[in-house]
């Protein structure tokens, strides 16, 4: 059987490849451009949550924070180490991972967010 019929599709989805390495190049350091320029890594309460979560499971306290709400004091009457029962775990998991490799800083809170906002638009094209 021939297939050379197939060898246009191969070459196309070559070129796609490329083109979506080269998107997700382009968003990365646009990105990151918009970051450096702004200098303001998190500004909203609930980023300084997620960080906080995040730092207390890399710090091996597991999923608690210091932020107290009063439905969850039905659950635990600790006040020091207080688990956080609005949060899913997987956001704050890799925040933490981050956290380990770059230090706690507003950077290492937000690489998460630059590796999936970098990877949309190729997933997308």
């Amino acid at each position: 059987m021939n297939w050379e019929f197939l060898l246009p599709y191969f070459n196309e989805k070559e070129e796609i490849k490329k083109d979506a390495a080269l998107l997700f190049i382009f968003s990365t350091v646009i990105f990151l451009l918009l970051i450096l320029l702004r200098q303001r890594f998190l500004v909203f309460p609930d980023s300084l949550n997620y960080a906080t979560v995040a730092r207390e499971v890399s710090r091996g306290n597991g999923f608690t924070t210091k932020q107290i709400r009063p439905l969850s004091l039905f659950f635990d009457n600790n006040y020091q180490n207080h688990p956080t029962l609005v949060r899913p775990p997987l956001y704050p998991l890799l925040v933490a991972i981050s956290q380990k490799i770059f230090g706690y800083v507003g950077f290492a809170s937000i690489f998460v967010n630059l590796l999936a906002f970098s990877a949309i638009p190729p997933s997308i094209y």
